[in-house]
């Protein structure tokens, strides 16, 4: 570790916690330099209230994220559907001109070859999965962090903005897909009993796996 680079990490997260002090209210400025209490708190009021405003900011962007996986998601399938389109029509506008069998499959392989850059492109942005799961589970996990933290869990600085960075990292990328991977792992086969034929009993049939939830 290196003593600049501690300054500059310390001083960063200090600044983030004393703009949503200024802006939340908490505190002001005197004129001087220095800022002081505009109400009543307690340390530990003081800091859980920092927190809230944190989550409110980083719900905000996180849904901002969200939106133009969406979105982009959405393009995705344009873009596929519109090169499906152009290849289907320039295959039957090549087909009455008797073109060859070799300017033909020439066509079809420089569509495939974009259909297949285009996929490319969006899938690293998580569009393996339906992005609307996505949101879904973020948030559901996100509300599930924000009722577990109480008052008397964050009474300190250093506190207010662990809980405000852990509730940003539920919306990073890796963080989504590690719970989804996690949720598969955890997934057991269960057997339904059909019988033969699905009817009566005897018979036994595998059926989808169930998504643990995830911790």
């Amino acid at each position: 570790m290196k003593s600049a680079d501690v300054d500059t990490v310390i001083h960063d997260q200090t600044q983030v916690l004393q703009y949503i002090e200024v802006e939340a209210g908490f505190i002001k400025s005197d004129g001087a330099g220095n800022f002081v209490m505009t109400t009543s708190l307690t340390p530990a009021q003081l800091w859980y209230g920092v927190a809230q405003w944190g989550f409110n900011v980083g719900r905000q962007d996180c849904e901002i994220y969200l939106n133009t996986l969406y979105r982009l998601n959405r393009e995705k399938q344009r873009n596929d559907s519109a090169l499906a389109a152009l290849a289907a029509g320039t295959a039957a506008i090549l087909t009455p001109t008797h073109a060859s069998a070799a300017s033909l499959s020439i066509v079809a392989a420089a569509f495939g070859l974009t259909t297949a850059l285009n996929d490319a492109l969006f899938q690293t942005y998580l569009f393996t999965e339906a992005p609307g799961l996505i949101a879904t589970k973020v948030k559901d996990l996100q509300d599930a962090y924000q009722k577990s933290l109480t008052q008397s869990s964050i009474t300190t600085s250093d506190q207010a903005y662990s809980a405000i960075q852990h509730y940003y990292s539920i919306c990073l990328p890796e963080s989504i897909e590690g719970v989804l991977l996690e949720a598969v792992a955890n997934s057991t086969p269960k057997v339904k009993n059909t019988g033969q034929n699905g009817q009566g009993s005897g018979g036994s049939v595998l059926t989808s796996p169930k998504l643990a939830q995830p911790k």
